[in-house]
C-alpha cells in the first residue's frame, strides 16, 4: 500500500474539519491526472466522513492509502490519534508543525488548523513527524531544534553573533535539555550538538 495522502488535524471540531476536508476536495478537480483526481476525490470523501464521526477537537492523522498495483483507485483511510504526550506538543507545548496548513472555510480566524500532503509529500511528512532525526540551527536571533516539519524554539541569542569565537561559545553552551528541547514523537529525546547536526542558517557576516 503506498500513503497518498495525509492529513493532521489540530484540535478543529468535526464540523470545520468535514467543512474542510470538502474544500480541499474541491480544489483536487483541478488536477490535470485524471487517475490522482479520482483518488483524491476518494480519499478527501472518505475522510469528510470519518471527520463526522469524531469528537470535537480531536488530535489525529487521516492517512489514506491505495493499492497501486491495482488498476482501481479507491484506497482506505486510517484515521490515527494523537498520543497524550504528541497532543500536548503541538497544542502549545511549544512544538511548531510546518506544512501546508488550513483553517476551517466558515471561521478563518480560528486558532485550530489542519496540515495536508499528498503524494511523496505524504510518506514525507509521515517519517519525518514519527521519525525524524533533529538538527540544530542557529539564526542571528534564536536556537532551533529541528526537522524538516517540526521546530522548537530553544533560546534567544542575546547579542549579534559577530566572531566564529562567538558562534564556538555559544554551541559549547547547548546541552541537551539546557537548553535543547526534544521534538521527537515518541520520548524526550533532546539532541546533542555533534559533528553534522549543527549549523547557522540566515546571514552571517562574522570575523
Amino acid at each position: 500500500m503506498e500513503l497518498l495522502a495525509l492529513v493532521l488535524n489540530c484540535g478543529m471540531s468535526s464540523d470545520d474539519l468535514a467543512s474542510t476536508l470538502e474544500k480541499l476536495r474541491e480544489q483536487s478537480k483541478s488536477i490535470g491526472s485524471h487517475k490522482k483526481r479520482s483518488a483524491l476525490w476518494d480519499c478527501y470523501t472518505k475522510m469528510a466522513s470519518k471527520a463526522n464521526n469524531l469528537a470535537d477537537g480531536t488530535f489525529c492523522f487521516f492517512k489514506y492509502s491505495t493499492d497501486t498495483s491495482k488498476d482501481d483507485t479507491e484506497g482506505d483511510v486510517e484515521v490515527v490519534e494523537l498520543t497524550k504526550r504528541q497532543k500536548g506538543m503541538v497544542n502549545g507545548g511549544g512544538v511548531e508543525l510546518m506544512g501546508p496548513r488550513f483553517k476551517p472555510p466558515e471561521d478563518p480566524s480560528s486558532k485550530t488548523v489542519a496540515y495536508a500532503w499528498m503524494d511523496d509529500a505524504a510518506q514525507t511528512a509521515w517519517d519525518d513527524l514519527m521519525h525524524g532525526e533533529p538538527c540544530i540551527y542557529i539564526t542571528p536571533e534564536s536556537v532551533w531544534v529541528g526537522t524538516r516539519h517540526k521546530r522548537a524554539l530553544c533560546k534567544a541569542t542575546g547579542s549579534p553573533l559577530k566572531t566564529v569565537k562567538d558562534v564556538e561559545k555559544l554551541v559549547a553552551e547547548l546541552k541537551p535539555d539546557a537548553p535543547l528541547h526534544s521534538v521527537s514523537f515518541h520520548g524526550n529525546e533532546p539532541p546533542a550538538v555533534n559533528a553534522y547536526n549543527t549549523f547557522l542558517a540566515g546571514s552571517f557576516k562574522l570575523d
